[in-house]
């Protein structure tokens, strides 16, 4: 009464629906018996068939790789284009919003002096030839 089967009906027993296969092997002069599960005929074109799906998937995990090598050097690309951008706008809103305003200071001081002249001169001319018609009589 031992509780282990043998593993001919342990495979018969599972999902797997396999027929087995009982033989012999020879190893160094001794004679073993064997059990095994034996494929059918299509399954054993699909074992043949494992060497192509192999070098397949080691294509599509190089193709992978590749990919994912390019992902990388986009995505650290991305990150110091997003830090130079963002120098660049800390450039413009100082350009904007501290040069340009301290630039218009003494641009409107001057545009106002230079008013103030042109109305000046007019009032100053006037004086001048008054001056002289007084003189004159």
């Amino acid at each position: 009464e031992s509780s282990q089967q043998p593993l001919s009906e342990y495979l018969s027993k599972t999902e797997l629906n396999l027929p087995l296969e009982n033989g012999t092997d020879q190893h160094e002069g001794w004679i073993k018996r064997s059990t095994g599960a034996q494929p059918p005929e299509e399954k054993k074109a699909d074992a043949f068939k494992g060497r192509e799906q192999l070098t397949k998937l080691k294509r599509n995990d190089a193709k992978a790789v590749e990919l994912l090598v390019e992902l990388a050097s986009l995505q650290s690309s991305f990150v110091t284009l997003k830090a130079v951008v963002k120098i660049t706008h800390r450039r413009i809103n100082a350009v904007e919003h501290v040069i340009i305003p301290r630039l218009n200071v003494p641009c409107f001081y001057q545009l106002r002096a230079g008013g103030e002249r042109t109305r000046r001169v007019p009032q100053v001319k006037k004086k001048k030839k008054s001056k002289r018609n007084f003189l004159k009589e």
